[in-house]
């Protein structure tokens, strides 16, 4: 249940980050519920403040990309369901393989654009490609 739930948050946000252009809060939040409740029920007590701990930290890591423009809000919030559902060792080892894919994805889309500046990027999908390579 728990890797049907991870595949159609990662699917859901990320077809509506490409169509509109943003994240839905509905869904983030409904998600966030969800994920608490699946990282109590698999990883008890401790595993669920590990997720809020992760989450937190996402959140004050990631301040200065919104700031800078360089995140969303909604890519930030996205990270931070997904902080609070995968736990600390998964969310950690999901870094390199979502860096990866976010290149890789920014790349494309500088091909595909020819202008940097005109390009409106929906993190989400790379996010999601880097957060599906590592839980499979």
């Amino acid at each position: 249940m728990g890797k049907f739930f991870l595949f159609f948050l990662l699917l859901s946000a990320s077809c509506t980050d490409i169509s509109r252009r943003y994240v839905d809060n509905l869904l983030l939040l409904a998600a966030a519920f969800f994920a608490a409740a699946f990282a109590l029920a698999d990883r008890g007590l401790m595993g669920l403040l590990d997720g809020f701990l992760v989450a937190l930290l996402v959140f004050m890591a990631s301040w200065a990309f919104f700031i800078g423009g360089l995140l969303g809000a909604g890519d930030i919030k996205f990270l931070m369901v997904l902080g609070l559902y995968m736990g600390s060792a998964a969310f950690v080892s999901s870094l390199a393989p979502i860096a990866v894919s976010s290149v890789l994805f920014l790349l494309l889309l500088m091909i595909r654009h020819r202008r940097i500046r005109d390009i409106e990027v929906p993190m989400t999908v790379p996010i999601s490609l880097g957060v599906l390579y590592v839980m499979g």
